[in-house]
């Protein structure tokens, strides 16, 4: 599968990754217009900012989710300056 494959990167995978782009910011219109109309008889003139503030807190959790990656540059401890310039 080509999104298996850390390093090797072809043009079928590339041009398929942006069908998958085009295809989920469609998704994203979709459902937010969807939204809207769901709770527009709810909160009436004010759902459009109810949707957005329920699609900022989705995106904000999942930018909490950690990588659990090896790689990562905090992982690597730096020794400390020393404090005098003597030393």
């Amino acid at each position: 599968m080509f999104f298996l494959q850390a390093n090797s990167f072809t043009i079928l995978d590339l041009s398929l990754r942006s069908v998958y782009i085009y295809l989920i910011m469609n998704l994203l219109v979709l459902s937010y217009f969807s939204w809207n109309i769901a709770l527009w008889d709810i909160y009436g003139i004010k759902t459009p900012l109810i949707v957005f503030f329920l699609f900022m807190g989705f995106v904000m959790t999942v930018a909490i989710i950690p990588s659990w990656s090896t790689n990562q540059a905090t992982s690597q401890k730096v020794p400390n300056p020393p404090l005098n310039k003597e030393d």
